[in-house]
C-alpha cells in the first residue's frame, strides 16, 4: 500500500467520522427474493473459481506474478504522440503515409 492511498483511506474514515451519514434500509420482499438468489450465484461461483482463485493467491503470495508490459503496438518506440495522427502502419489505407514518416522503417512490426 502506498503513502497515498493510506493518507486518502484516513481522508476518508476521518470524514465518515466527522459528518456520521445515516443509512437506513428499508426491507422490500422483492429484495430478499433478489438476495437470496445472488448469495447464492456467488457462492456457486467462488466454489467453481476456488481452484483458480487459489492458484493466484499463491502467485501474489510468492512474489512470482508478472504484469505483461503494454505499450504502443501498431507504432515503433519513440513517435507515441504523433500516433493518433499518422495512424496504424497497417492499416490499408493509410499505411504509407504512416510507413514514410516511421524512422524505424525497417522495424519488425508487432
Amino acid at each position: 500500500m502506498s503513502i497515498r492511498l493510506a493518507g486518502l483511506l484516513a481522508l476518508a474514515v476521518c470524514g465518515l467520522a466527522w459528518w456520521r451519514p445515516r443509512i437506513a434500509l428499508h426491507r422490500d420482499p422483492r429484495w430478499t427474493r433478489v438476495l437470496a438468489v445472488a448469495w447464492r450465484v456467488a457462492a456457486v461461483f467462488v466454489i467453481a473459481a476456488s481452484p483458480l482463485l487459489w492458484q493466484a493467491a499463491v502467485l501474489v503470495a510468492g512474489g512470482e506474478y508478472v504484469s505483461q508490459q503494454y505499450g504502443w503496438r501498431s507504432i515503433p518506440t519513440g513517435i507515441d504522440l504523433l500516433a493518433p495522427l499518422l495512424g496504424s502502419p497497417v492499416h490499408p489505407g493509410v499505411a504509407p503515409l504512416s510507413r514514410r514518416a516511421s524512422p524505424n522503417r525497417g522495424s519488425p512490426r508487432v
